[in-house]
């Protein structure tokens, strides 16, 4: 008995003692895993945060553009999404489906300036050009007119055939009308943007013609597009298009609206329907941002006055340009209105300068080619000196120093020449420059191809009837 109760301590002792053992095995392997959670738990925190910072950057740079960046994708040439043009899209689609299947057709797409015409049809030709031999030409680049597109075009479609010696035009003619041998399914496309500056005399009139009554033939592998602002532009240059019954297809872009300039701003500064985050983010250098409600004023009284898409983002670049030459960082609703009233009397010179007689419009031409030199202030020696050059450059006679006197009156009448006095050699003499930005009155007079190739310094072959 003494035995057995000398052995119960021992034994619950050692109970006791195994027992501690486990419960303190136990409160180590749950502090260990509580650790290792916690250390987990830690880890992904971290992860998320840094998640949620690459998140945060990413839409920062969905929204925030560096000021170089944003004025490219608010250029006339920035990539940018069709909006607005959906309905026209499809109509020309099922146009280039029709003729690529009979190899032969003709269309004319008009529209005022800045309706989307070409970026429409550049983003449909992306999608025919495997069926077909693309040729895009544009009037105003073409150095003599459309005398020099037979040449512009057998060199782009087929350059190989100029070691025959044939003339251009006899080329293209069995090219694009001689029939097909078996198996020959090749199909040529050819774009004409600008095709008005091409329709300045009988005989830019009749190649014109020509090329639209090619791709009329049934044995025809030739499809031919025309661009241009005006509605009834072929009956009134190619009338006999329609009175043999070949006139081509018409597809009339009407302006944008309002709900469309928004989007289409709002899409190329990157903004997610329209909520951005810009004013609570903090400001910072090189970043320009818009408010929507200037955004809305812009595209408000560009519909209501013309539509002009480019237009609307030349408002948006200028007002842009505006507040970071002052060290601010958003556009808002005062900046916008002084913008768009800014470039409304900038049209309004522009439409002045459009309506210039010849000689005029050369002293203007001459005056850019001087700024252009960073020659801003000119005496009369050095302005008739300027114009002489640009008249004999487009094989024209030019008038003397006293008939260019008397055309500069009005110019400054007109507010697009200013007159200041310098001191030359002790003598107080006139000195003349532009009135305008150098980019109003180009953007005035390069629609008609004279002045577009003086721009450009490219003469004429022969001097342009007007």
């Amino acid at each position: 008995m003494s035995k057995l109760r000398s052995r119960k301590p021992s034994v619950s002792g050692s109970n006791c003692s195994e027992s501690a053992k486990r419960n303190c095995s136990a409160f180590l392997a749950s502090t260990k895993r509580s650790s290792e959670s916690e250390a987990c738990y830690k880890k992904q925190k971290v992860e998320n945060a840094r998640s949620a910072a690459v998140e945060t950057s990413k839409a920062a740079e969905k929204v925030d553009m560096s000021f170089d960046t944003m004025l490219e994708a608010l250029s006339p040439h920035g990539e940018a999404n069709l909006i607005g043009r959906e309905k026209e899209r499809e109509e020309m689609v099922q146009f280039f489906n029709e003729a690529l299947d009979r190899a032969h057709g003709s269309m004319y797409v008009c529209g005022r300036p800045g309706t989307g015409k070409t970026m429409s049809i550049k983003s449909v030709l992306r999608q025919v050009n495997r069926r077909c031999k693309t040729c895009f030409l544009n009037g105003m680049s073409l150095v003599d007119g459309a005398r020099s597109l037979w040449d512009e075009l057998l060199r782009q479609i087929c350059p190989g055939a100029a070691k025959h010696n044939l003339p251009p035009e006899e080329s293209l003619q069995k090219l694009f009308t001689a029939p097909r041998v078996k198996g020959d399914q090749r199909v040529y496309l050819v774009v004409v943007d600008e095709i008005d500056a091409l329709l300045e005399s009988s005989v830019e009139n009749h190649v014109l013609l020509t090329l639209f009554l090619w791709s009329q033939l049934k044995d025809s592998r030739l499809i031919v597009i025309g661009i241009a602002n005006a509605l009834d532009l072929t009956h009134r240059f190619l009338p006999l298009l329609h009175a043999k019954g070949c006139a081509p297809k018409l597809l009339s872009f009407s302006t944008y609206s309002e709900s469309d300039i928004v989007e289409i701003l709002q899409s190329r500064l990157n903004l997610n329907d329209g909520k951005s985050e810009q004013s609570n983010r903090p400001a910072e250098d090189n970043i320009v941002r818009f408010d929507q409600s200037a955004l809305g004023l812009c595209a408000r009284r560009i519909s209501a006055e013309s539509g002009d898409m480019r237009k609307a983002m030349e408002a948006c670049r200028e007002a842009a340009r505006s507040v970071m030459a002052q060290g601010k960082t958003v556009v808002g609703i005062p900046v916008m209105a002084k913008t768009l009233s800014t470039l409304q009397n900038s049209n309004k010179i522009g439409e002045c300068l459009k309506q210039l007689p010849l000689h005029q419009a050369l002293i203007v031409c001459s005056l850019v080619l001087a700024h252009r030199r960073g020659i801003k202030d000119l005496t009369v020696q050095e302005l008739t000196t300027g114009y002489v050059m640009t008249c004999r450059r487009s094989n024209m006679s030019p008038l003397s120093q006293s008939f260019v006197k008397e055309l500069i009156a009005p110019l400054k009448d007109l507010g697009i020449l200013k007159v200041g006095v310098a001191v030359i050699k002790g003598k107080r003499s006139p000195i003349y420059n532009l009135a305008v930005k150098e980019e109003v009155a180009v953007a005035a007079l390069e629609s008609v191809s004279l002045y577009s190739n003086i721009f450009s310094e490219t003469p004429r072959a022969s001097a342009l009837a007007l």
